[in-house]
């Protein structure tokens, strides 16, 4: 019988199954559920929706920083959180001081197919509610060009081929890019896959950009139809033609960086047995 040693929360997209997969789980390991949606509810005596209206998000993420915080000091339990929570750096904190995290994964039909009727989705009650928080950052990894990082999204970014922004006369009408290129020091952006690279300029340390070219990717980040050319399996982006590996690796401060701080989007999926070998059981 296993024996959890810390709490386990829970993260993913509205809709992902965290609170269904964690009943699930914490009944197998006998331990308690906690969600923290219920708990703000609680102790706000006021409902998500009702909290919304009444103080508005950035009362309630006060809230939900406050409560998931006290919920990861307590005794070894099973913590669903919110949708939004793991996008608040506060809470990734928490989580990696107090607990683990699991990150649950759905692709975006099976998630509209959840929620789109739900009527208590404070967030979803906009014009176009599928795209609501479509995207959200599962990691951050380097490339070989210091000034360059590529963030992981959750799902495919672009249809077909690949999307390059060089400069903010490129962006065009393009929200992505004209809110990117609004931030102090980006230089380039480009999307493949499920993921977009962002240089910035060797004048700006990436301290100062990173939380928030990530927000930004987060709030308007949308599905890409097809990009600039047809991907070609022998095409390598300029950036990556420009600099060396080596330059990367001979570069402690930035390994230091990266080391230390884990970008902070970084999260693990727990295969079996993973949990006894990361001593969280």
């Amino acid at each position: 019988m296993y024996e959890l040693k810390k709490p386990v929360a829970l993260v993913g997209m509205m809709g992902s199954g965290k609170s269904a997969v964690g009943k699930a789980v914490s009944s197998a390991l006998s331990v308690p559920f906690n969600d923290a949606d219920d708990e703000i509810e609680h102790a706000a005596r006021l409902s998500i929706p009702e909290i919304f209206e009444r103080h508005g998000e950035k009362f309630f993420r006060d809230k939900e920083n406050q409560v998931v915080t006290r919920l990861l000091k307590g005794p070894p339990s099973i913590l669903a959180t919110g949708g939004g929570a793991f996008i608040n750096r506060n809470i990734r904190s928490s989580i990696k001081n107090y607990g683990v995290s699991v990150w649950l994964n759905a692709d975006i039909e099976t998630l509209w197919n959840r929620v789109k009727h739900k009527k208590s989705r404070p967030l979803l009650r906009t014009k176009n509610p599928k795209e609501t928080g479509t995207y959200k950052i599962v990691r951050v990894q380097p490339t070989p060009n210091p000034d360059a990082f590529q963030f992981m999204l959750n799902g495919k970014v672009i249809g077909d081929g690949t999307k390059t922004f060089d400069s903010p006369e490129d962006a065009g009408s393009d929200v992505l890019a004209k809110a990117l290129f609004e931030i102090f020091g980006v230089q380039s952006i480009y999307l493949k896959e499920n993921f977009v690279t962002i240089t910035k300029s060797n004048t700006v340390g990436w301290h100062t950009l990173m939380e928030k070219t990530g927000h930004t990717l987060e709030e308007h980040l949308k599905f890409y139809e097809t990009g600039d050319e047809l991907e070609h399996s022998e095409d390598i982006h300029p950036i990556l033609e420009a600099f060396k590996k080596e330059e990367y690796n001979n570069n402690p401060n930035l390994k230091n960086y990266l080391k230390n701080h884990q970008m902070g989007w970084d999260v693990t999926d727990f295969g079996k047995g993973e949990f006894e070998k990361k001593g969280i059981t």
